[in-house]
């Protein structure tokens, strides 16, 4: 009797990496649309690199959200595989960001502001302090470092990078 084994590896290769016969393909100036087995790759190219945010990135079809965007390896690109088919008829593709809201209350926002010093001694009447908060105190400070080795975190679709759990 002839006895034999299957050894079954792990891949990384998704349904939308599967390749369509004849597959249907759209360009425009700032984005591509591919048929992939399993809907259609929606991909949005960049003119600069994606920026680090406290959000996550999601390509919007008219103004509608279609899904997370994963960055591109070589970051001049983002994608997002969907099977909503009315991105076929897409004429304007914009990239958002999920969880950031920069009209709410305490929002961050990671540019520059000018702020005359004038507008704001007007707009509020704060007494003088008797020292400088810029002088050396009466209190020392001390630096606390952590690394947890080869711990990390995963950063969801942005380019499968993964989060150091180390701080100073």
């Amino acid at each position: 009797m002839l006895a034999g084994a299957v050894v079954l590896g792990s891949s990384t290769a998704t349904l939308a990496d599967t390749e369509v016969a004849d597959p249907l393909v759209i360009e425009r100036d700032s984005f591509t649309i591919e048929q992939v087995s399993g809907g259609y790759r929606l991909t949005y190219h960049l003119d600069d690199p994606l920026p680090m945010r406290g959000a996550l990135p999601v390509l919007e079809v008219d103004g509608e959200p279609v899904g997370l965007a994963r960055e591109s390896a070589d970051g001049g690109s983002v994608s997002v595989v969907t099977t909503d088919e009315s991105v076929l008829d897409a004429t304007d593709v914009a990239l958002s960001w999920e969880g950031e809201d920069e009209s709410a209350p305490g929002a961050r926002s990671f540019g520059t502001q000018s702020v005359d010093p004038d507008d704001v001694a007007d707009a509020v009447d704060v007494p003088v302090l008797d020292v400088d908060p810029s002088a050396n105190g009466d209190y020392t400070v001390e630096r606390a470092d952590y690394d947890l080795g080869t711990q990390a975190i995963d950063l969801p679709e942005i380019g499968g990078i993964r989060g150091e759990m180390r701080a100073a």
